[in-house]
């Protein structure tokens, strides 16, 4: 490991007197622009016991003469202290090749070195070649331990060394603004004792540890946290110039994650990690969290008692209320389904001791009842029983050739009656794929479980999609609203249908394919040839930039 110093030669001046400057070991004379801060160097690291390895001293061809005087001014201070006298490394230089002097400078250090720079001399662009070298070396492990000055008004060696540190905090700051990356800020008030820098401090380790890892379970409570702790920082009165820089640079964070009005949302974060290539971050939070958004912004609302059973059947999913609330069920209301619907309400009930009442009779008779009986049982004003007759009436034709009057499914030889009066039973009796349940009351709960066979029993129309969602985005209109859900008029039907189009576009297409999900991929098929026919890309492998201009179209569309 070495200590190395880095000056800038100036150039002679005409009769320049020596001069004495106090410091923190003691006073210091000189005569030229660099010899008080170089001696000081050398002396400072001579009391702590660190060998001084080498000088670079940066010079231009007006300054060789200063150069000469400047070695001889060193060598009778090291004979005269009993400092080790110092190897001295010039360097040449001009304003026009300052590039090729960092690169001169920088390659005089090794992993592990520690800097010292005089910052008084030099021609003008000499402090930018500087800034410019501290930046290569902390990126190169190495740190910078000490800048000075020799400030003649004061007449004294002046340390400057937290300046060129300020540039830590900015480079922290950029870190996290653009990457989510704490760390620097972490490391650079790591002995704060101020509470609003520490609660700043925390928040941001938690959003980059959410964004590190994709786990966006807590990003709302971390993304309140966050803004608060910025409100508090905010208004937090310090002397500390650190504090007072980061408090300068809050309103930079804030636009770079989009914080309007004091918060910051789910669709702020997507857009700040498109704006950094956080491609699969965006996307993970977008599919992860847009369904809270969509449900607290009220884009669509369920009622309590469909709420209800959502929450307790939740404990069973890897995924929130939202997520559960959004795909596996208002996604899956196909309206148009009306049979189904009905069945599944006769097997789970409603909240209301009336409308079990009514079910109750519903569901006997369906198992041994006429039509007539099951008809004038329908739940007034839950169904429409002119949309349910003629599936009903089908349904209990077919139930009443596969079953006994006892429920109990019929022996071969009466099945092939059933097959020889009604071709349409032999159909859903041969189609291998259909397991009919032994009993009336099995057929009637698989039914409430499985919205196909129900379609194909009922003989109601088969939607156009098999996927239920694709079927339910298609099916909105402004007559959608139902007793399961409503929708919201504050978008149009064709805004709710993209945004809702999008968000499985990117579940079903980007993430599984980001996520190398083959098997769950449902890019295929039907899934292929309805996003096709809106304009999505659904051919090849996305790129980077197929994936942003598509997500930053997405949350777009949010903005109403």
């Amino acid at each position: 490991m070495a200590n190395i110093i880095i000056t800038n030669i100036s150039k002679l001046k005409e009769k320049a007197a020596n001069r004495l400057y106090s410091s923190d070991c003691g006073e210091i004379d000189g005569i030229n622009t660099n010899d008080a801060p170089v001696k000081y160097l050398m002396k400072l690291l001579t009391d702590k016991n660190q060998p001084l390895t080498e000088i670079i001293a940066v010079t231009t061809a007006e300054a060789e003469p200063a150069l000469e005087v400047f070695e001889k001014t060193l060598s009778d201070y090291a004979e005269k202290t009993g400092i080790k006298k110092p190897e001295i490394k010039p360097i040449n230089a001009s304003e026009e090749s300052f590039a090729q002097t960092i690169k001169d400078i920088t390659a005089r250090f090794a992993s592990g070195d520690k800097a010292y720079i005089d910052t008084t001399g030099g021609f003008r662009n000499s402090s930018y070649i500087l800034m410019c070298v501290v930046r290569i070396l902390e990126y190169s492990g190495i740190r910078l331990e000490k800048a000075v000055y020799s400030n003649l008004e004061k007449k004294c060696i002046t340390d400057v060394t937290d300046i060129y540190r300020k540039y830590d905090l900015i480079n922290a700051v950029d870190a996290f603004t653009n990457f989510g990356n704490s760390y620097g800020l972490e490391q650079y008030f790591k002995d704060t004792q101020e509470p609003a820098v520490k609660a700043v401090i925390s928040a941001m380790n938690k959003f980059s540890d959410m964004i590190s890892l994709c786990r966006t379970s807590e990003l709302s409570s971390i993304l309140e946290e966050l803004n608060e702790s910025l409100l508090q920082l905010s208004a937090t009165h310090s002397d500390s110039t650190d504090i007072i820089l980061f408090q300068s640079l809050i309103g930079t964070i804030r636009d770079k994650f989009y914080m309007k009005n004091n918060s910051i949302e789910y669709p702020d974060i997507v857009r700040w990690c498109l704006d950094n290539k956080l491609i699969q971050q965006a996307v993970t939070i977008y599919v992860e969290r847009m369904p809270e958004y969509f449900f607290k912004k009220e884009y669509y609302s369920i009622p309590e008692e469909i709420i209800d059973k959502i929450k307790a059947a939740n404990d069973k999913s890897n995924f929130d209320f939202y997520y559960e609330t959004f795909y596996n069920n208002l996604l899956m209301y196909y309206k148009s389904n009306a049979f189904y619907e009905f069945i599944s309400d006769v097997i789970n009930g409603t909240s209301s001791v009336r409308d079990r009442e009514a079910y109750a009779k519903v569901f006997n008779a369906l198992q041994y009842g006429g039509i007539n009986g099951v008809i004038k049982n329908l739940p007034e004003k839950i169904f429409d029983k002119a949309v349910l007759e003629n599936p009903l009436k089908r349904f209990l034709k077919i139930r009443c050739a596969l079953y006994d009057k006892k429920g109990i499914i019929k022996n071969d030889s009466e099945l092939k009656q059933s097959f020889s009066d009604n071709s349409e039973i032999k159909k859903i009796i041969e189609n291998r794929k259909i397991l009919l349940p032994k009993t009336t009351e099995g057929l009637i709960k698989t039914l409430a479980n499985n919205a196909k066979l129900c379609l194909d029993i009922s003989g109601v129309k088969q939607p156009e999609y098999s996927d239920t969602r694709l079927n339910f985005i298609e099916s909105i209109s402004d007559k959608s609203n139902s007793q399961k859900f409503n929708l919201t008029n504050k978008l149009s039907v064709k805004q709710l249908q993209e945004i809702f189009r999008d968000i499985i576009y990117a579940k079903n297409f980007i993430r599984n394919r980001l996520n190398h999900a083959s098997d769950e991929d449902n890019a295929k098929g039907e899934y292929q040839r309805y996003f096709s026919h809106y304009g999505y890309i659904t051919s090849g492998d996305l790129t980077v930039s197929e994936i942003r201009e598509f997500m930053i179209n997405a949350i777009e569309k949010l903005k109403f």
